[in-house]
This record gives structure tokens, sequence and C-alpha cells, in this order.
């Protein structure tokens, strides 16, 4: 588990936001995710690591067992803690098990 206090109740809202992953699909959906900043290729000066976290990293979403089964739903938290005033920018990366293609939400905060 991340180091981010993430258990702490009182801090976990400020500088976050809830992303909301649905599986509409009969299998289950194995998920690693991480930032595209975390290749020391991909850092820049507005891309750099450590500010942007994510919980959890990994998680599976079951699938429907059948067509009137409700769809399972997960959630990932990424806060922003920017560490100067300034436009930070960076890629969620989500790597679906089986699925050669990620898929990439770019994120940016203001410090």
């Amino acid at each position: 588990m991340d180091t981010l206090s993430a258990n702490n109740n009182k801090n976990k809202n400020i500088n976050s936001d809830v992303f909301r992953v649905v599986n509409t699909g009969r299998f289950d959906c194995e998920l690693e995710v991480g930032f595209s900043s975390s290749a020391l290729e991909n850092q820049t000066e507005d891309k750099k690591t450590g500010i942007f976290r994510v919980e959890p990293q990994t998680l599976t979403i079951k699938g429907r067992e059948s067509d009137d089964q409700k769809e399972e739903v997960a959630e990932l938290r990424v806060w922003a803690l920017p560490d100067n005033v300034e436009e930070f920018q960076d890629d969620l990366v989500v790597m679906i098990k089986n699925n050669p293609i990620p898929v990439i939400v770019p994120l940016k905060c203001l410090g």
C-alpha cells in the first residue's frame, strides 16, 4: 500500500478525486495502475514523479455472471501533491490483464 495518508479519513479528500471503473463484461478484470512519469524516459520538468499518487495500485473487478446482474464498480482515488507553485502534468496509465493497449488518462494540477 502507498505510504500516502489515505488511511487518515480526515485528509483523504484533500487534493484528490475518485475515478470509478466499471466492469460490464462477464470475465473478471485485473488492473494495474501507475503513472507515465514512473518510466525514467518520460520524466520532464512538468512531468516528474511524486506529484500524483493513486490507491489502490492493483485491483480486480468481478465480471457479471448473467445479463441481469448489476455491473461491479471499483474506485481509484488519485491525489495531486504539487511541491511548487506551477502546473504539473502526468498520465494515469491503467493496464488491463490480457489487453495489450493500456488506458491513458491525462492529469493536470496547479500548485
